[in-house]
């Protein structure tokens, strides 16, 4: 695994009074950009003041969002782990090197973030002035995954990742999805393995229906993905009927939407048969309204998008009259 060490602080405890053994005189803010799987180090010193003699009894206290079990301290070669959020260990009086060794928990989580602070005190004191500490944020890389939403049968889509931290390896992009015929660079794949921070997408030439696709990294802490819609979208769903409220009532239609649809048309027709009027089209699903109750018609609804136009949905019903809707002429 890549170990990144950055150089963080250097902490140093002098003799000051009595009553006061050490000062701190370094504490930095820093973010510590963590590449996925390997292991970071953050390095820095530890100088123990001339009052403790040869040495003295410390402790690490850890506080936030990082857990015990993915950080560890080595002081002097030694290591020591975090338990309850504390690490104890023994500090000469001598400067010598102390890091803390990062490992930031699995990616099957999608927090890439993870703040830190560090108060080293003497041991059991937790009262002694000057306690020297670091505070820093160790961020693991994200995914993003972007492109067009729609597709159209055997047409083209360029779909990019990037990452808010710059990462190595390959990614791997696979498409999921129950049809069949996808292309991934010209080639018939559903999948593939590449450096390239982009592909393009060929969709199949006779699937209509939705697909996801995403791409993964072993150095990314969540993969990113994109839910994309094939072809033309299917028909608007069940259309209703309501009578609304008031003293004038009248009554209404309504469907409910389709995710990859950009607009509806509509046409309607009064009494019973297959003859309908002028073709209105509405941006977003639509209440229609205007009928009186017990007004006998027929409707029409299909979605459309760049690719196409749905089936039509169709209803003939007779609209509701008010004893079935209360507040109707009251």
């Amino acid at each position: 695994m890549k170990k990144l060490t950055l150089s963080l602080f250097v902490i140093s405890w002098a003799l000051f009074s009595s009553a006061q053994c050490w000062t701190f005189s370094i504490g930095q803010s820093v973010v510590l950009d963590e590449p996925g799987g390997a292991t970071a180090s953050l390095d820095g010193d530890l100088n123990v003041g001339s009052c403790f003699n040869s040495s003295v009894g410390l402790t690490a206290v850890k506080t936030g969002s990082l857990p015990d079990a993915n950080i560890q301290l080595v002081y002097n070669g030694n290591a020591f782990n975090f338990v309850g959020g504390e690490a104890v260990f023994v500090g000469s009086d001598l400067q010598t090197d102390i890091d803390f060794i990062v490992n930031l928990p699995s990616t099957a989580t999608c927090t890439n973030v993870f703040n830190v602070n560090i108060e080293i005190k003497a041991y059991n004191t937790p009262t002694d002035p000057g306690n020297p500490d670091v505070s820093f944020t160790v961020r693991r890389p994200k995914a993003n995954l972007s492109g067009p939403a729609t597709l159209c049968n055997n047409s083209n889509g360029t779909y990019s990742v990037s990452t808010d931290i710059a990462v190595t390896g390959a990614f791997t992009y696979s498409i999921i999805s129950s049809g069949s015929g996808w292309k991934i660079n010209g080639a018939a794949a559903s999948a593939i393995s590449t450096t390239a921070t982009s592909i393009v997408v060929t969709a199949p030439p006779t699937f209509n229906g939705s697909a996801t696709i995403t791409v993964s990294n072993p150095n990314i802490n969540c993969s990113g993905s994109i839910v994309v819609w094939i072809g033309a979208p299917p028909a608007p769903g069940v259309m209703n009927w309501g009578a609304w409220v008031g003293h004038n009532c009248y009554s209404w239609a309504e469907w409910t939407p389709i995710p990859n649809a950009t607009n509806y048309s509509y046409q309607y027709g009064l009494g019973t048969g297959t003859s309908y009027g002028t073709v209105t089209t509405f941006a977003q699903p639509h209440t229609v309204t205007g009928w009186a109750p017990g007004t006998t018609l027929h409707v029409r609804v299909k979605s459309n998008n760049t690719c196409g136009s749905s089936a039509w949905q169709v209803l003939q019903s007779t609209t509701p009259t008010s004893p079935n809707y209360p507040n109707c002429n009251q």
